[in-house]
């Protein structure tokens, strides 16, 4: 039956202009895309590269974005990257984007024919909000795509927390008895109902908090009264709940004999 089916396709590509050669085509096309929904139908958020190894195709994938993770998730993944070459291939370098974030390759590894090396990186979560790095690892692969290989990495986590304006400024000349507004705001829900704790460094500014929500706070900024003439700096500190993650500091500046307004 094989035999048959064949030498019918192969009559039907000797008579292209017949009916039956569209018909040829039709029974290609169906039969390349059920092949193709084999594959498997999870969606992920990749960009992938293939390298054929020995005849199979290997899903490489350098490019990877994680999407939106939880508040305690780390933005963290594991590339594979497969060795298409027909010799082994050694590790020279590996330059991170930026020395915060956590890598794994080292110099010097070795990588045979057909391996595949596992590499984990890893990006600091900071204050949250949209994240991307990328590394770089140089080989003496004579392979271009193996001879810089580089992965990408990009993910978005819940800002902990931050204020607007950024920063405050006084002078002078401004009504000392009309303070200044700041907002303090946070994507994770319900944190400012945590223990809150404001402090300042210098006492240049005196804080009271006008209004307190599950994800932001009214910050009422009045310079204090006591201050001496001069140009000087304070920095407000907001901590909420767990220091470590959920801290954020405000400049404020005042300047001595300079006419000013509020940047809200």
């Amino acid at each position: 039956m094989v035999a048959s089916t064949a030498a019918y396709f192969a009559r039907c590509l000797d008579c292209r202009n017949s009916p039956s050669s569209f018909f040829c085509i039709l029974c290609c096309t169906a039969f390349c895309s059920c092949s193709k929904s084999d594959l498997g139908t999870e969606a992920q958020p990749l960009r992938l590269r293939t390298a054929a190894v020995s005849g199979d195709l290997k899903p490489e994938a350098r490019e990877v974005d994680l999407g939106l993770l939880g508040p305690d998730a780390i933005p963290r993944h594991t590339y594979s990257v497969v060795n298409t070459s027909s010799s082994s291939f050694k590790i020279r370098s590996v330059k991170k984007s930026c020395s915060c974030q956590s890598v794994d390759a080292t110099a010097g590894t070795q990588v045979a024919s057909g391996a595949t090396l596992k590499v984990n990186y890893e990006l600091p979560k900071g204050n949250g909000g949209e994240l991307s790095g990328d590394v770089v690892l140089l080989t003496d692969s004579a392979q271009h795509d193996l001879s810089q290989i580089k992965l990408a990495l990009t993910a978005t986590v819940p800002k902990v927390i931050w204020a607007t304006p950024e920063a405050l400024i006084f002078s002078d000349r401004s009504d000392r008895s009309n303070p200044q507004q700041l907002k303090v705001e946070s994507d994770i829900d319900g944190l400012f109902e945590s223990p809150l704790d404001i402090t300042t460094e210098r006492g240049l500014v005196n804080v009271h908090v006008l209004e307190r929500a599950k994800r932001h706070l009214i910050l009422n900024v009045a310079l204090n009264r006591d201050i001496q003439p001069g140009d000087s700096f304070d920095m407000i500190s907001v901590y909420c709940g767990d220091v470590r993650r959920t801290s954020s500091r405000i400049r404020v500046r005042y300047l001595h004999n300079v006419e000013t307004k509020s940047t809200l």
